[in-house]
């Protein structure tokens, strides 16, 4: 992808050992160029939350990995009965 503008401003945020070796992973599964190109597209292009929702209503990580567990429980078991069938 070609950049037509200069990227000239940053932005730092620090995380822990544990978030850092989970944003690798997601970097290198996700197919990104860099950490940097990863982390630039999730957060400006993936859907926008709704304007009125604030980030105190917007869900915990703790409670999205908990429902992405339950699809993943759920998959598996739709997965199981057909592999059967």
């Amino acid at each position: 992808m070609s950049v037509t503008k200069p990227r000239n401003k940053a932005v730092l945020f620090r995380v822990t050992e544990d978030e850092y070796n989970r944003l690798i992973h997601a970097c290198s599964s996700g197919g990104a160029r860099s950490l940097s190109d990863f982390a630039r597209a999730r957060l400006l292009y993936s859907t926008p939350a709704p304007a009125e929702l604030s980030l105190a209503q917007a869900p915990s990580l703790a409670q999205v990995e908990e429902k992405l567990d339950e699809l993943k429980s759920a998959v598996d078991q739709l997965t199981q009965h057909f592999g059967k069938a």
